[in-house]
């Protein structure tokens, strides 16, 4: 993608696009460099949303591969961007064992190979036919996955990105990352690229590019389990399969309808990185890195339509082009080889601007749990003093919490309400005259007929029972409405208290004079007065109040006593004296109803404040587990500060790093200071972080999701959600740096070109540094420069480097550096543009192509580890025929197949080609067919004591080269060393050399006639007439002819995904008139030597 505002003079760019990019990692390579990607995305462009046209697909054998580097990872794959190629055992323990319902796994599945190591759970064991295995039954689930990774691209004719309009092309990138040296990407790669371009065949534009590395990267990474093995067996195959004379014949389903036939290699460009250029070697780690730079660079980086330019330039060059051995003479011999290889560097000048900014954003959240933890405040001189008032203010002090209970709905109290009650019994008493008397004076011995007779018993008791009843029963199944109203009170009192005490906290804890440790120490005073407060609300109801409330219910039931006894008798002031009685016994009642009102309002006040003293534990716990959370994140971010500071010093560009730790903390001052101070700063944090996580998915999805979000709410997060919150933290910590103030150092000290005069003020440093980083940037692939020039190619290379605003930037530090930027980079537009988005880098990266596989250096060695597995095999294979070991003993394939149909990418030992080619034009090793398998193999006989005994040496005639050139085949080669040489010395006269060297010539006429189609210009057969004709003329073998028209015969017919077998018969008809010394046996077909009297193959006696 090419940003448009990369500077103000512009005039070159290209349009600004981008391509809808599927990336799929396959296995732990996969993974490793797929999460690198989604990192570069994120640190680029602020979060994956924002580039919703890339999509991601990680396949593996193994579920639970944890990337080893989770600092250099991006955010963490979704659900539905994983896929699990699991196979249980009873899955592959039928297919195993059922050939014929499950042939299309039997057509090329290594029949050595037992169930337990078909099983795929736990990864694929680094057994490469296992990883095939894998995708072939999981075929149907893997491309409904890529397809559905590939629906997630949603379909959009443009994107805005940050203000900047890119047109989304009608296209499609599928990037396949993955090892050629374990099991999973191994075993699943070669399947892979060619079922992806079947299934997204219907694509207006579809590039799919591979990027592998070579075996060398996993030296010693994971131990000595075949990685060069596995690792050479698959360029053997990617070699073959990107020859477009081979083909591609594979069936993945039961119908004919799921078989891919193609002459297509795998991908279209397959890209391979090695572990060193010609300046450096670099970790695997850093090859993870720099193939997620590659993808970037191609998928989203300013200038990628300026890399995919050099890419498809690279690429065209090897077009219809192959690498061709010639002789001296420069004639075309032997096989060619593809030249369809890419390899890549990347190298750059660079501030590591977004890992100074992790750093940074770390250090700034560890600081701001430490600023929430506000542990250093400084407590009240007087917390006593402070929790009374808090208690007070909360109305929860003994006086304020009474007065609010005593309070009836008018809002008056009820001790004036049980007063004005009172009065109104005293005047009613007076107006109806209750206590008029008529046995009194001046009426002596008259007989009592007043009201006082039924004052008590109708009037007095019942009126103040009722009273009683109504008002201040203490009865829970039906309680007196003053008493309810109280404990409503209280109740109502509770809740709203509970509420604001709670909001209260939630304030202190965010205000800086107050914070946790403040909120501690109150709550302790506060439980403490608290508990001073209901001792004495206790004692004062039970001790003080009880006691008055019976003392004056006592004189209210002696004086009404009174009253009733004396109420029929003549007394000669007996009003007066009834009045008295009654006023104590009303005075009475209404200091026991008094006292009740004091006792019940004391238990209630006992119960609220005992009540509130849990609220404080709570709020004391929530506090402990606010304290503990925030600070287990400080100290977490606190360690980070040290990690990510380290990893920046220690951190190895490929390149240049214009940056030193000791800078940071003068960075971060600076950051602050411009921010107004950590104070402001924080405040607005907070103010973010708490808005963010009322509407996240731990806080909306919990019991308190309708509630609003505040600090202390954090102890209420559910444990195992709680790293969300750590996430929301980190989110607005980097945006906060990311976003950092204009003025700041962290804005205004980002560019590289600045920074990079700064430091290398003088033009001859900055030319170094810069030649150093052409080269550093070189591919990281090492090709031997004889091969190119035997094979009659040469690979295109091509380079590009970035800087801001690109050649014709209008800023000053980057013209200075365009000069000697071009000094190295000298192909037409090798200056590409940088946006602002990429200013703190100049970056350089080279394409090399069309090269093959044999020009690889290094590739020997795998090689020698390639033919060491190959000779345990052969001498496994032939123990097993002897019977001397079983089937299971033989070593672990190599290949995704059985058929061992692919040829070695390096050229054969000559006199090892001369030896095959010479014996098998002499009848020494022939072609049989193997009675068991039914497949043609390539034997010599040899005479034992019990008689003459086959020797099986490969499956077809160019194998045969590969094995007899193995250490383990020294003596399969020098037995048909020793019968050619025997052959020629039997050829004593000259007739008998003559007839020799006709049989050579008649032999090369048969290959002209039916392998070549008369082609005397096919290289292969040039080099076998060379060959031929050199040993002839060697070992004077008489006068050298040209080739006469023998009688057709059939060569070796090509295997596995090529052609269907052919019979051979013909050739052995060929071989027999070529050699007469060869009979066939009339029951069997097989060949064997004339004087044999009976067949060694079905045992039939010859005529």
């Amino acid at each position: 993608m090419v940003n448009a505002n990369v500077g103000q003079d512009n005039n070159n760019l290209q349009e600004n696009t981008i391509v809808p990019t599927l990336i799929i990692g396959v296995g732990g390579t996969g993974l490793e460099a797929m999460t690198r990607v989604r990192r570069l995305i994120v640190e680029c462009y602020g979060s994956l949303e924002k580039l919703p046209v890339v999509s991601f697909l990680h396949i593996d054998t193994d579920q639970n591969y944890k990337v080893k580097k989770p600092e250099m990872a991006g955010p963490p794959l979704e659900e539905n961007e994983k896929f699990w190629a699991r196979v249980s055992y009873k899955n592959a323990d039928d297919i195993k064992n059922n050939a014929t319902t499950h042939s299309r796994y039997h057509d090329w599945l290594p029949p050595e190979l037992t169930t337990e190591q078909l099983v795929s759970q736990e990864g694929a064991g680094q057994i490469r036919a296992c990883g095939r295995f894998a995708f072939f039954y999981n075929h149907e689930q893997i491309q409904k996955k890529c397809q559905e990774a590939k629906n997630r691209i949603p379909k959009q004719d443009q994107l805005t990105i940050d203000n900047d309009v890119i047109i989304v092309k009608n296209e499609l990138n599928i990037f396949v990352v993955g090892s050629i040296s374990g099991g999973t990407g191994s075993g699943m790669l070669i399947d892979l690229g060619y079922c992806l371009r079947d299934w997204f065949q219907g694509e207006t534009k579809l590039n799919t590019i591979a990027i592998i590395p070579t075996p060398d990267a996993f030296a010693g990474i994971s131990g000595d389990i075949r990685t060069q093995e596995n690792g050479y067996a698959a360029l053997m195959e990617l070699n073959y399969f990107s020859d477009t004379k081979n083909t591609y014949n594979v069936k993945y389903g039961t119908a004919e309808g799921i078989r891919i036939i193609t002459s297509r290699p795998p991908y279209d460009f397959l890209y391979l990185t090695g572990t060193r250029n010609e300046l450096r070697e670099l970790k695997i780690a850093t090859i993870h890195e720099m193939m997620a730079q590659q993808i970037f660079m191609t998928l989203a980086s300013d200038f990628a339509s300026y890399k995919i330019t050099v890419r498809d330039n690279v690429s065209k060059s090897a077009i219809k082009k192959v690498d061709q051995p010639t002789n001296p003479q420069q004639d075309p011999i032997g096989r060619s080889y593809s030249l369809n290889f890419l390899s890549f560097g990347i190298a750059s000048i660079e501030i590591p601007v977004h890992a100074i900014r992790k750093a940074l954003a770390v250090k700034l959240a560890a600081d701001l749990y430490q600023w929430w933890l506000n542990a250093n405040v400084q407590l009240p001189s007087d917390v006593q003093q402070e929790a009374e008032a808090e208690l007070k203010e909360l109305k929860l002090s003994s006086k304020e919490l009474l007065n609010e209970i005593l309070l009836n709905p008018e809002g008056k109290r009820y001790e004036v309400v049980i007063q004005q009650w009172i009065k109104q019994l005293e005047n009613n008493i007076n107006v109806e005259q209750r206590l008029k008397c008529t046995a009194q004076l001046p009426n002596p011995f008259a007989k009592e007929t007043g009201k006082i007779l039924e004052f008590v018993s109708r009037y007095l008791n019942p009126t103040v029972e009722e009273y009683r009843l109504d008002h201040l029963r203490d009865d829970q199944r039906r309680r007196g409405d003053f008493l309810q109203r109280m404990q409503d009170n209280g109740e109502k009192l509770f809740l709203e208290t509970a509420r604001t005490f709670k909001g209260k906290i939630y304030d202190y804890l965010e205000d800086k004079s107050q914070g946790a440790r403040a909120i501690k120490a109150l709550l302790e005073q506060m439980r403490t007065s608290l508990q001073t407060e209901i001792e004495k609300l206790q004692r004062e109801a039970e001790k003080t109040w009880e006691g008055i409330e019976k003392a004056a219910l006592a004189e209210y039931n002696q004086a009404s006593s009174q009253i009733d006894e004396f109420s029929d008798r003549w007394i000669a002031t007996k009003e007066n004296q009834m009045k008295e009685w009654c006023d104590r016994a009303i005075g009475g009642i209404e200091k026991s109803y008094q006292a009740t009102l004091q006792r019940q309002s004391r238990l209630i006040a006992v119960n609220i404040q005992t009540r509130f003293l849990g609220v404080i534990q709570e709020v004391e716990n929530e506090i402990d587990r606010w304290t503990g959370r925030i600070s287990g994140s400080e100290t977490k971010y606190r360690d980070s500060i040290a990690q990510s500071e380290n990893y920046i010093e220690q951190l190895e560009l490929v390149g240049l790093k214009l940056f030193e730790r000791r800078e940071l903390k003068e960075l971060y001052d600076d950051f602050i200071s411009k921010s107004q101070g950590l104070d402001i700063l924080f405040s607005q944090l907070t103010q973010n972080i708490k808005a963010a996580s009322q509407n996240s998915k731990f806080w909306t999805q919990s019991a308190y999701g309708q509630q609003e979000f505040h600090l202390l709410d954090v102890a209420r997060i559910d444990e195992l959600q709680y790293p969300q919150f750590e996430d929301v933290v980190e989110q607005f910590t980097r945006r906060k740096i990311q976003e950092a103030p204009a003025n700041s150092k962290l804005h205004t000290e980002m560019d590289a070109c600045t920074r990079f005069m700064r430091l290398y003020p003088g033009t001859q440093e900055r030319q170094r540094e810069i030649q150093r980083l052409f080269n550093l940037s070189k591919p990281l692939i090492r090709l031997d420069q004889t091969i190119p020039q035997e094979g009659g190619f040469k690979p295109e290379e091509g380079h590009l480097a970035g800087i801001i605003g690109g050649e014709k930037t209008s800023e000053t530090a980057a013209q200075q550096q365009v000069p000697l930027l071009k000094k190295f980079f000298v192909q037409i537009d090798a200056i590409a543009p940088l946006s602002n988005r990429e200013r703190h880098k100049i970056v350089a990266t080279h394409e090399i192509g069309g090269f093959s596989l044999r020009a690889i250096a290094g590739t020997e060695n795998l090689r020698k580890a390639y033919q060491q597995w190959r000779g345990k095999r052969i001498k496994a294979e032939r123990a097993i025929l002897k019977g001397v070991k079983s089937d299971n003993e033989l070593p672990t394939p190599v290949h995704i197949q059985k058929d061992m149909v692919f040829w070695d990418f390096h050229r054969p030992d000559p006199t090892i080609e001369q030896l095959v080619l010479i014996a098998r034009a002499l009848g020494i090793l022939r072609q049989e067919i193997n009675q068991k398998t039914k497949q043609d193999v390539i034997r010599y006989r040899i005479m034992t004591p019990l008689g003459e005994d086959n020797v099986t040496v490969a499956a077809n005639w160019e194998d045969t080269v590969q094995v007899l050139e193995l250490p383990d085949c020294r003596e399969d080669r020098q037995e048909v060393e020793r019968q050619l040489n025997e052959r020629l010395d039997r050829a004593e006269t000259e007739s008998q050399k003559q007839q020799l060297g006709k049989q050579l010539q008649d032999f090369l006429a048969e290959r002209l006639k039916t392998e070549f189609r008369n082609n005397n210009d096919e290289p292969m057969y040039l080099r076998e007439k060379t060959i031929i004709l050199e040993f002839i003329i060697d070992h004077k073998l008489g006068t050298v002819n040209s080739p006469s028209t023998p009688p057709p015969v059939i060569t070796e017919p090509h295997f596995g995904f090529t052609t269907e077998p052919q019979d051979n018969q013909s050739e052995k008809v060929g071989n027999m008139m070529a050699n007469p010394g060869v009979k066939s046996c009339n029951n069997c077909g097989n060949s064997m030597s004339i004087n044999d009297k009976f067949c060694s193959n079905c045992g039939n006696k010859m005529s």
